[in-house]
């Protein structure tokens, strides 16, 4: 879970400084401060950048589904467990009629 925590807040400070960085360099284009060609390989970049963290976040969702899975399966297993064994659990015998 560690890894998972971890995992997140590096991605998150990325896309955080990814994100100022691109409203900073959105307002150089704005203002005509950027040619062209570096426009389009600026956009690439950017497109690369999302994609990235497009798969990430699709693998993390994946890991989060298989441990859900693997959850319910244990809690299943568990609750089948404690009926097997409240339905074998031997009743007490009354006292017979004197």
């Amino acid at each position: 879970m560690n890894e998972y925590k971890a995992a997140l807040d590096a991605f998150l400070a990325t896309w955080k400084a990814d994100g100022q960085a691109w409203s900073d360099w959105k307002d150089k284009v704005e203002k005509g401060e950027v040619k062209e060609e570096d426009v389009k390989k600026a956009m690439e970049d950017w497109n690369t950048k999302l994609n990235n963290a497009k798969a990430s976040v699709e693998s993390w969702n994946t890991a989060l589904a298989e441990n859900k899975s693997a959850c319910e399966n244990t809690c299943k297993a568990f609750d089948e467990t404690i009926a097997a064994i409240a339905a074998a659990k031997p009743q007490p015998k009354g006292k017979g009629k004197k």
